[in-house]
């Protein structure tokens, strides 16, 4: 395993902590974005290493580079999709989904298929 990622699991709780800091920050200023990005027109491309770079340099680029592009879609003024916009509990359980990275591909290797199960009956009951 290469060092960074040794670096990165003795500080993940910093790490989703400053996680948590930027998604707070981006969500109250969803107002103030406009929901649809006005690109750069010379945008060039970056220049990644092969060996990674950790989590925390790796943000801080992407911040840099992307972040005064990202578009306010996440909000309840998107309307291009039905898609647009995010609840709490959704929020919650897509951040949940990565964390808890359960392989849905067998019936015997987690609780995931029986999830399934249990959303499709659920669906079915309200159609």
């Amino acid at each position: 395993m290469p060092s960074f990622l040794n670096k990165d699991n003795k500080k993940i709780d910093r790490v989703l902590d400053s996680i948590v800091a930027e998604a707070l920050r981006f969500l109250s200023d969803l107002d103030n974005r406009a929901v649809g990005a006005s690109l750069p027109a010379n945008f060039k491309p970056v220049n990644l290493t092969d060996e990674g770079m950790g989590v925390e340099t790796a943000l801080a680029i992407f911040k840099e580079r992307y972040e005064s592009w990202l578009s306010g879609g996440a909000g309840p003024r998107y309307f291009g999709f039905v898609t647009g916009g995010v609840t709490p509990a959704a929020l919650a359980g897509d951040w949940l989904t990565s964390v808890y990275d359960q392989n849905a591909l067998g019936s015997n290797e987690s609780i995931a298929p029986q999830l399934e199960l249990e959303t499709i009956r659920d669906r079915l009951r309200v159609c």
